[in-house]
């Protein structure tokens, strides 16, 4: 009796959304300015604004003003929610190249999945708008998961797809989505665009900090082997 091919085992590249696939940091900060200026806030450099991007917000409003009650941090989100879909086609464009580099990763048969800080509506409204749907096999949010740096987005996305942590990847711009994947066991990978220096990246653990999201397309078979 001939013995069966052992079945490949899959894997995934799991990517971040603001600052990762798209240039969002600008809008991010301008909404945020406008939704505090209503109680009466001073508004905040945008670079810091987007330094906190990727945490739940109201970690990141407590860290920005912390002298915000709770009440003050729920009219804010709530203002900003509003706000933030208002006149939002076109303020979030993709990072050059991440169309060509979703693409090939599907193109190999791996599997793409998103881990994003966002809010579901605000990750569904980014897909539609850039005619991602095809490519994502599953999309987790901090909104419906524990925030980043907490794993438990990452371990949801193994768990439905079924694939073990050493065949996945993060990939991600934040010091917060390095220690997310690696409190999940996965290997992090940083890109040097968006809101954390590529140093700062290196040092939360990035295995690898690429400066176009294309140049990682030649790594991906010495860190997710066939």
């Amino acid at each position: 009796m001939i013995d069966s091919p052992a079945r490949m085992v899959p894997s995934v590249v799991i990517l971040d959304c603001d600052g990762t696939l798209v240039d969002s940091a600008g809008h991010i900060a301008a909404v945020f300015n406008e939704a505090i200026v209503t109680l009466g806030y001073a508004p905040l450099p945008p670079e810091r604004i987007a330094r906190i991007i990727g945490l739940s917000f109201d970690d990141a409003l407590q860290r920005l003003l912390p002298e915000s009650s709770a009440d003050e941090r729920a009219r804010i989100i709530h203002v900003y929610r509003a706000q933030y879909a208002v006149n939002a086609v076109g303020r979030d464009p993709l990072f050059a190249g991440v169309r060509e580099f979703l693409d090939l990763v599907r193109g190999q048969g791996r599997h793409l999945a998103m881990a994003t800080g966002k809010s579901r509506a605000g990750a569904l409204r980014i897909i539609a708008e850039h005619g991602l749907g095809d490519y994502f096999v599953t999309v987790k949010t901090g909104d419906l998961c524990r925030p980043k740096p907490h794993p438990e987005m990452l371990f949801q996305i193994l768990d439905e797809i079924g694939v073990p942590a050493e065949r996945a990847i993060m990939v991600g711009d934040t010091t917060f989505d390095m220690e997310m994947a690696r409190a999940a066991g996965m290997r992090p990978i940083g890109v040097g665009w968006g809101a954390h220096e590529a140093e700062e990246l290196a040092e939360a653990g990035a295995e690898l900090v690429v400066p176009r999201l294309t140049d990682l397309a030649p790594h991906l078979q010495r860190l997710l082997p066939d």
